[in-house]
């Protein structure tokens, strides 16, 4: 069996129309059959085959003489970056076109469900507008100016009274503050004589005072040091004593010991 021409488009593999690769005589014959089968036209893509790429005759020969030991005729289309880019852009345009359909979509259901407000907004502003209208027939301009005027004029007058009020009523507060104030110097200068006649008294009264205290101090001071003096005497005396017993003891019993007679004598008699 002949080998058949598959044309290689990135991931699929799509089958000639022809069945014999012998039947395709030129480089165009394969660009019809790619237009064809993959609906590419010849300035987008370029033809390669295991070799390199197909430009000529020659290379399509080529690769029909590898074919008719391999198997069937590989030829790769491969589409240049230009036209890459432009099924990018295209595949983009699409998905924003499709977005916008979706954006319209929703738009149009939410104007659907919006327009029920809408109208009752219309018509609640329509009913305000009458009672507007309604309540501005009876109005006139020129009486509210003199309304105005007059409550303007009653305001400043009250302002008036209530400044002059504040005024009286200042004077009147400041007159007894000042009093109380004076009233309050006075009180302090009067206890601060109380107390300065009071001080004078009390150092009177300890100047009078002191010459005596100092008097019983130092009469206090002669008697304790009689006392100490006295105290100091008692107890030599009683050292001096204490001395003279300690000595006639030692001296009794010394005696004793060298009179052993004078012992058994003494001893007998008692």
């Amino acid at each position: 069996m002949a080998p058949g021409l598959v044309f290689a488009y990135g991931n699929q593999r799509v089958k000639a129309i022809t069945d014999s690769i012998h039947l395709i005589d030129s480089v165009r014959a394969v660009q019809l059959l790619v237009k064809d089968r993959l609906g590419l036209t010849p300035d987008c893509y370029e033809l390669h085959d295991a070799c390199g790429r197909i430009e000529h005759l020659k290379d399509l020969q080529r690769a029909i003489h590898t074919a008719e030991h391999e198997g069937d005729c590989v030829i790769e289309v491969r589409e240049n970056s230009l036209s890459l880019r432009l099924r990018e852009f295209a595949d983009r345009i699409s998905c924003m076109e499709d977005s916008l359909r979706g954006s319209m979509a929703s738009l149009d259901r939410r104007v659907d469900d919006l327009s029920p407000r809408i109208d009752a907004l219309e018509l609640v502003s329509r009913t305000e507008l009458c009672q507007v209208q309604r309540l501005l027939e009876g109005f006139n301009p020129q009486d509210f100016v003199a309304n105005a005027k007059a409550f303007t004029s009653e305001v400043e007058g009250r302002l008036q009274e209530i400044d002059k009020t504040w005024h009286s009523d200042k004077l009147a507060l400041t007159t007894v503050v000042e009093e109380a104030v004076r009233r309050c110097h006075e009180d302090m200068e009067q206890l601060q004589d109380q107390l300065r006649g009071r001080l004078k008294v009390l150092e009177e009264e300890v100047n009078v005072a002191l010459p005596h205290l100092k008097a019983g101090l130092q009469s206090n001071q002669e008697n304790i040091q009689n006392l100490v003096s006295e105290l100091r005497f008692q107890r030599d005396g009683h050292l001096k004593f204490l001395r003279q017993c300690s000595s006639a003891i030692e001296e009794e019993a010394r005696r004793t010991q060298e009179c052993p007679g004078l012992r058994s004598a003494d001893a007998a008699g008692r």
